[in-house]
C-alpha cells in the first residue's frame, strides 16, 4: 500500500458561516430510515414511491469508439439504458423509487461512487481522507467552495484574464480579485510568488483560482513542470487552490489538426488517451490544498448541470451541508 500523507488542516480558515453549517436535521434522519426498510417515518415528509408518475426512464447513448452522427443516421446502434421502479439484478444504479426520493446533499450513492472511482483511477490523490460531493455544475461548485473560506471583502488570486462567470461569482460575493500575470502556459509561478511576497493589503491572501487546462479565455495549458512550480509557490505561501478543470479530457497533445475527411487511424493514435494526459494539480497534491472542480458540461452536454467537487473530506462535508440547507 502506498504511504499517503496526512493533509494540512485548513479548517482554521473557515468563515464563521461555514463553521455554523451542520447536517440538516431532516437529512440526518435518512440514514436511519434507509437502514430499516420496514420503518415508516412521517417526520421527513417522504412521499410513497408508488405515487411517482415515472414507470421507467430510457436513453440510447453513444458507445465508446462510435460516432453520434452515424447512430442518428441509423448506421450504428446506440447503447440502450433503462432505469425502472425496482432494483435490477446486477445493476449498480439505484431504482427510480430511490433516485426520485428525497436524499442527502452529497448526491445519489451510485453517482458519487462512480465519481470516486473515476477520481481514483484518473487522479489518484496522494493524501489520506479525500472525498467528493456532487453539484449543479461547476458554477455551483465554485460558489460553494469560495463560501467555505471567503467573506465579503476578502481576496482571491486569479489570472489577469480569467473566466467571466467566475469573475461575476466573485463580484456578487463581494470578493476582490488580485490579478497574476499569465503567459502561454497560464499563470506564471514567479509572478504569483511576487504578488504574495509583496502583499500589503489589509486582508491576507488565502485562495487562488485558475483553469490549468485550456485556460479561459487564453486557451493556455500548464505543462507538468509549470504545474509543479505553481504548486511549490502555493506551498510556500500556504494557499488553498481552486482547480477548475472542465477541459481536462479535451487534451489533444501532438495530434495533427485536419479535416474530418482526412482523418486516419494514425491521426487518432496521436491523441494522449487517459494514460498520457498532463497530470492534474490534484494528482500532485500531498497537502490537501487543491480543491478540484469537475463537470460533465464539456463531455456529455452543457445543460445537464452536473458536476462534482473533490477535496479533503472535512471540506467536502461542509459543501454537503450547504447543499442540504
Amino acid at each position: 500500500m502506498p504511504d499517503f500523507s496526512t493533509p494540512i488542516d485548513f479548517t482554521k480558515f473557515f468563515t464563521e458561516r461555514t463553521n455554523r453549517r451542520q447536517v440538516s436535521p431532516l437529512k440526518g434522519l435518512l440514514k436511519y430510515m434507509q437502514a430499516d426498510p420496514s420503518l415508516i417515518s412521517l417526520g421527513a415528509g417522504l412521499p410513497h414511491p408508488d405515487l411517482f408518475p415515472f414507470i421507467d426512464v430510457s436513453a440510447s447513448v453513444v458507445q465508446p469508439g462510435n460516432n453520434a452522427i452515424n447512430i442518428a443516421e441509423g448506421q450504428e446502434k446506440g447503447l440502450n439504458i433503462t432505469l425502472t421502479r425496482s432494483s435490477q439484478h446486477g445493476s449498480k444504479v439505484e431504482p427510480l423509487k430511490s433516485l426520485l426520493q428525497y436524499g442527502g446533499g452529497i448526491g445519489a450513492t451510485s453517482l458519487v461512487d462512480f465519481f470516486k472511482e473515476h477520481m481514483l483511477s484518473t487522479h489518484n490523490p496522494k493524501y489520506k481522507d479525500w472525498s467528493v460531493v456532487s453539484s449543479v455544475g461547476s458554477t455551483d461548485s465554485l460558489s460553494k467552495v469560495i463560501d467555505l473560506f471567503l467573506d465579503d471583502g476578502d481576496n482571491i488570486l486569479v489570472c489577469e484574464w480569467t473566466y467571466p462567470t467566475a469573475i461575476e461569482t466573485f463580484h456578487s460575493s463581494g470578493i476582490h480579485r488580485v490579478p497574476v500575470k499569465i503567459d502561454g502556459e497560464g499563470m506564471i509561478p514567479s509572478a504569483l510568488d511576487e504578488v504574495c511576497s509583496n502583499w500589503s493589503g489589509e486582508k491576507p491572501l488565502r485562495m487562488v483560482y485558475l483553469i490549468p487546462t485550456g485556460q479561459n479565455p487564453s486557451g493556455a495549458t500548464m505543462s507538468l513542470e509549470r504545474r509543479k512550480e505553481f504548486y511549490k509557490v502555493c506551498q510556500k505561501h500556504n494557499l488553498i487552490v481552486i482547480e477548475d478543470d472542465p477541459y481536462y479530457f479535451l487534451q489533444f497533445a501532438n495530434a495533427p489538426v485536419c479535416d474530418s475527411k482526412q482523418e486516419t487511424e494514425n491521426t487518432f493514435s496521436e491523441l494522449p488517451g487517459i494514460e498520457r494526459l498532463i497530470p492534474s494539480l490534484l494528482s500532485l497534491d500531498t497537502d490537501g490544498r487543491i480543491i478540484r472542480l469537475d463537470t460533465v458540461s464539456k463531455l456529455l452536454a452543457p445543460n445537464m448541470r452536473l458536476g462534482w467537487v473533490t477535496g479533503q473530506s472535512n471540506l467536502i462535508q461542509k459543501i454537503q451541508f450547504h447543499n442540504e440547507t
